[in-house]
């Protein structure tokens, strides 16, 4: 948090965006909450009370730990962390606790997170108070801890930060112990401190192998001394993510022995943060999602204060996403390299791959199970067709596939469905498989300097194990990690229309990247998706609904709805030379959809018509 009095009115108009934004079930104040520039108790008591209004009037839990600069004003207002504790717990929604006494620090806590039902405990929030100053109350040692702590060649460069001590970290393990024996099980959670660990260096020291997202600008300031609070926590097993304050430009996080470790930046505009223009980037909150299903399995993203524009609806985060649909497919051959790279240069936000398994369990890109609508299947193997007249993907292995030529997408009788589009049979196009895809779209990212996202929608993958082509979510999840898609804002979405694939994906493979249930089959199930009931459900495994853009066009509260739930809006196809009768033109149907059904992305065959009209 950290602010000067009053508090800046930014840093509150930040905090109520993205509350009304995210609409978390709770809020934790990672140290540093104040700075000395406090000059009376009854200032730090109006302070506290700006600070913690925007919880307290929407009702939402919260709770604080202590930084290092949270006494920096005692001296004029005689309020130690002890007498501060007291006023934080005078609001209703507090949370937080003063913790025993006999323990190192004040605000070492726990909550418990119960399960939908209130049966069970099925996660634990745990504070720790990460103390000052090495200078501080170190009597134990002989005074002068600071000068003898900090080496040349150190832990850590010449800073004096204070670190958990063995009473801290005993109590956690002895209450962890007992949480264990109360439930048998251990209790998955999640540890906020301020001051960082040790071990949080050696994410930046290790960018590959911890899976850093995010970034590093100032040095990690942690404590010269080690004094063992990860090793206990990897011993105990039950948390599994570390979060910090202290350093105000570093959003960073990363993955060690299974353990995530991060930082939360700074929400507070008036104290320091980057240089120039650029000063007040990285204001804004971490956000955590826990799923009681896989509570280990922690997502986590950064939610900044600059992409509440406000120019812009409340509701709408930054510029639509623009998504081409299985490429630039209104100009080349729909899920070929050339069309992905056309739509690249046409400056689409995500390119779609649909994927579909061959008979070797290769991911291809493919809009169908079967191959004829778009290649010349038929010429190549004519007698292997399937009695029901189809050629499908999963009766061919990938050297076969790769032998066939793909054409605009035609009906059975050789006419395209698009008359005005790319002629059938010109040039040579080939069937790329997933990977080839991905390898395109980033090496075109490394050249260009853009970060494009990719988009998969897994077809049918029901369908898939009854070919005995099982396993399908993991093959796909797996290629995603091989080439560095594992967190929330890796730049992907994974979208598919049977619920049990995203369920498995986020419950059983513990996936944290954004899944998209897609809405549009025409089928019974659509209905009961789009109650609010089905939306619910939605929500406790995905992170947005792909909807035919029919749907929302006739009920264009369906968005709202949507949204109640926290979830995503992106709507397909848009297409130039398939606008529906009610609009006298593309571009009419583009405001119904862009502006009055205000939706979060748009999948469409003409990525450059979509962005000329946004940019209008």
């Amino acid at each position: 948090m950290q602010d000067k009095f009053p508090i800046n009115p930014q840093t509150i108009e930040a905090m109520n965006n993205i509350l009304d934004f995210e609409k978390p079930e709770f809020v934790i104040l990672v140290g540093d909450n104040c700075t000395g520039a406090i000059g009376s108790a009854e200032e730090f008591n109006l302070y506290v009370q700006q600070m913690v209004e925007p919880m307290e009037k929407r009702g939402i839990p919260w709770a604080h730990v202590y930084g290092n600069h949270d006494e920096d004003h005692v001296e004029k207002t005689g309020l130690t962390k002890e007498l501060q504790q007291g006023i934080y717990e005078s609001f209703p929604h507090c949370l937080s606790q003063r913790g025993p006494e006999e323990v190192e620090g004040v605000g070492n806590f726990v909550l418990p997170v119960y399960s939908s039902d209130g049966s069970k405990e099925v996660f634990a929030i745990w504070g720790l108070d990460s103390n000052a100053y090495l200078e501080d109350n170190n009597s134990w040692y002989g005074g002068r801890l600071e000068n003898d702590a900090i080496l040349e060649n150190g832990l850590q460069g010449s800073h004096n930060y204070d670190f958990i001590k063995f009473s801290q970290i005993r109590w956690y393990w002895d209450t962890s112990v007992e949480m264990e024996k109360k439930w048998g099980y251990k209790i998955p959670g999640i540890l906020f401190t301020h001051i960082p660990l040790p071990e949080h260096r050696l994410i930046v020291m290790n960018p590959e192998p911890t899976g850093i997202i995010g970034e590093k600008n100032e040095d990690v300031c942690n404590s010269p001394i080690n004094s063992g609070l990860f090793a206990a926590i990897l011993q105990r097993g039950d948390i599994k993510g570390i979060f910090v304050g202290h350093d105000h430009v570093n959003d960073f996080v990363g993955n060690y022995c299974g353990i995530k470790l991060g930082y939360d930046a700074n929400i507070g505009f008036g104290t320091y943060g980057l240089e120039g223009e650029d000063k007040d980037r990285l204001r804004g909150a971490r956000v955590f999602r826990i799923n009681e299903r896989t509570p280990q399995a922690i997502e986590t993203w950064m939610r900044y204060a600059s992409e509440f524009d406000k120019n812009k609806s409340s509701e709408l985060l930054s510029s639509l996403l623009v998504i081409a649909h299985r490429g630039a497919s209104g100009y080349l051959p729909e899920h070929t390299l050339e069309s992905y790279a056309m739509a690249y240069a046409l400056g689409a936000d995500y390119i779609e791959q649909d994927v579909v398994l061959t008979k070797d369990k290769v991911f291809i890109c493919l809009h169908d199970i079967y191959l004829e609508p778009t290649t010349n299947v038929e010429e190549l193997y004519p007698e292997r067709k399937r009695e029901d007249g189809h050629w499908y993907a999963a009766d061919f292995t990938l050297e076969e596939v790769k032998k066939l030529r793909v054409h605009e997408r035609s009906k059975a009788d050789g006419t395209p469905y698009f008359p005005e589009r790319f002629p059938v049979n010109y040039s040579k196009f080939e069937v790329p498989t997933f990977e080839e895809a991905i390898q395109l779209i980033q090496g075109l990212n490394k050249s260009t300097g853009k970060n494009i996202g990719i988009y998969p929608e897994f077809k049918q993958p029901s369908w898939h194990e009854k070919e005995k082509l099982e396993g399908g979510e993991k093959i796909l999840l797996d290629i995603l990690q091989k080439y560095g898609y594992t967190e929330k804002k890796s730049g992907v979405f994974v979208q598919c229309f049977e619920p049990e694939a995203l369920q498995k994906m986020r419950f059983e493979l513990g996936t944290e990247l954004p899944l998209i249930q897609l809405i549009g089959s025409g089928e019974e199930k659509d209905a009961q998706m789009l109650t609010s009931e089905g939306l619910e459900e939605i929500a406790s495994y995905a992170d947005g609904i792909g909807i035919l853009k029919d749907y929302i066009e006739n009920n264009p509260e369906l968005v709202s709805l949507m949204r109640e739930k926290g979830l995503l809006v992106h709507a397909w196809t848009f297409r130039k030379d398939a606008v529906p009768e009610k609009y006298p033109s593309y571009e009419k149907e583009l405001e119904q959809l862009c502006r009055e059904c205000n939706i979060d992305g748009l999948f469409t065959d003409f990525p450059d018509i979509v962005i000329k009209f946004l940019e209008r």
